[in-house]
């Protein structure tokens, strides 16, 4: 056919001379043609070709080569540990992030994180925790299966630490006496032991009968493996930082597939207690949303915010609204 002959050049300059739109009112009288790939556009073409060089494109119209295609794999977490919100397919609102605020990488000794949480919780014998050993080899299971998934395996280039989950059953969530008093009692205590002079406060003094977990987070099932036992996660607390509440939920829609929770208060709290210098140590922290829970209403939920004096938790009320300086915690189950 004689558009064959046509360059695109050419095509171009009679849609810029006559205007795009005069140009379709005009293609739309005229009879079909039937032309193969008739419904593709200039730039689809454009976007094809501009996947070879020049020498390759010649070699492929002479016939001395021949295109052949692969998987384009679309990471999750990008090469920085964070989760990238295009391919997680977040329409919420979600910023770049203030890198200011950020945590430094631990030496993890599996020894004695084990036994910091055990004196932590020493208050509380019901609570069981894995021996060191078991600790440990859980833990480096986990973090194989967590290497292995090429996604979310950029999640270890950021902050990351294992943490020891104690045997215990939260019977009724929604009341909250577990959290006020056990969790954010034990967090406290270990506050004001790495800072006497500093003041742990607690705005929403009261949390009975007023937290809820938020379906389709994954939350629900870390506190189902509280139940079963003692075991091992990997938390990730800056992996979601820039994130609005809602867009660290939206997430989940495809996190959840990769053996992944998002972080509440109790999964955060235990996070904090075993690692208070370096994840509330200053006010170039950052602030850490408990988006798997909800908090007397859908339209709050909780976080944690350290300062140089103090470390304070409190209510959110703009789930959708990002701060480039807070982000969820991402808890691998494995």
């Amino acid at each position: 056919m004689d558009h064959h002959q046509v360059s695109i050049e050419e095509v171009a300059r009679v849609v810029y001379g006559m205007g795009s739109e005069a140009f379709s009112k005009l293609a739309g009288q005229l009879p079909k043609v039937g032309v193969k790939f008739g419904w593709q556009t200039l730039g689809h073409f454009e976007l094809f070709l501009n996947q070879l060089n020049p020498e390759e494109r010649e070699a492929v119209i002479r016939g001395d080569r021949k295109l052949t295609t692969e998987e384009v794999i679309r990471l999750l977490i990008d090469q920085n540990g964070r989760g990238i919100p295009a391919h997680l397919g977040i329409k919420s609102d979600a910023k770049d992030e203030n890198a200011i605020f950020t945590i430094k990488q631990l030496t993890n000794n599996y020894g004695e994180i084990r036994d910091s949480y055990v004196e932590a919780f020493a208050d509380f014998p019901e609570l069981k925790f894995l021996s060191a050993s078991e600790f440990e080899d859980r833990s480096e299971k986990k973090k194989e299966m967590l290497l292995a998934d090429g996604l979310i395996s950029n999640l270890v280039r950021r902050a990351h630490m294992p943490i020891p989950t104690p045997y215990f059953v939260v019977n009724d969530y929604g009341k909250g006496k577990a959290l006020q008093e056990i969790f954010l009692a034990v967090l406290e205590k270990m506050y004001k032991k790495h800072f006497p002079d500093r003041n742990f406060e607690n705005y929403n003094v009261e949390l009975k009968k007023k937290v809820r977990i938020i379906k389709n987070t994954g939350y629900d099932k870390f506190i189902a493996m509280m139940a079963s036992g003692p075991d091992a996660v990997w938390y990730f607390p800056r992996a979601l930082q820039g994130f609005s509440i809602n867009a660290e939920r939206e997430a989940m829609k495809i996190l959840i597939g990769r053996s992944l929770a998002l972080s509440g208060a109790i999964s955060t709290s235990l996070a904090i207690t075993g690692n208070v210098v370096e994840m509330v140590g200053s006010f170039n922290t950052p602030g850490y949303d408990c988006a798997a829970v909800s908090w007397g209403s859908s339209d709050d939920s909780l976080y944690f915010e350290a300062d140089d004096d103090r470390l304070g938790f409190s209510s959110a009320g703009s789930l959708g609204k990002a701060n480039v300086d807070y982000s969820a915690g991402l808890v691998f189950l494995g």
